[in-house]
C-alpha cells in the first residue's frame, strides 16, 4: 500500500490479481444462487412471526436475544393499522 502520495486512494489497499479471482469467484456464487432461486431451489429462511409496527419491539428482541429461526419480516402495511398512520 502506497500512502502519502496525495491520491484520493491514500491509505485504501490496492487490488491484487488474488482479490480479483475472489471477485470471480464471487460471481460465480451469486449466478449459481440466481439459477437455483429462479428453479425454486432457493428459498429464504424466514422467522414464522408475523411482525408489525404495532410489535416492532419482539422483532428487536429476537435480534438482540438471537432467537429469530431466519429473517424477520416487519409488516409495515399491515391490517391492524388504521389507514393514513
Amino acid at each position: 500500500m502506497i500512502s502519502g502520495t496525495g491520491s484520493p486512494f491514500d491509505g485504501y489497499p490496492r487490488t491484487s490479481y488474488s482479490s480479483l479471482q475472489g471477485r470471480k469467484h464471487q460471481g460465480d456464487i451469486l449466478r449459481e444462487a440466481a439459477r437455483l432461486a429462479a428453479a425454486g431451489q432457493l428459498v429464504p429462511r424466514l422467522d414464522p412471526r408475523h411482525l408489525t409496527l404495532t410489535n416492532v419491539g419482539e422483532a428487536y428482541r429476537a435480534i438482540k436475544e438471537r432467537s429469530a429461526q431466519g429473517k424477520l419480516v416487519v409488516d409495515i402495511e399491515s391490517a391492524d393499522q388504521a389507514p393514513g398512520s
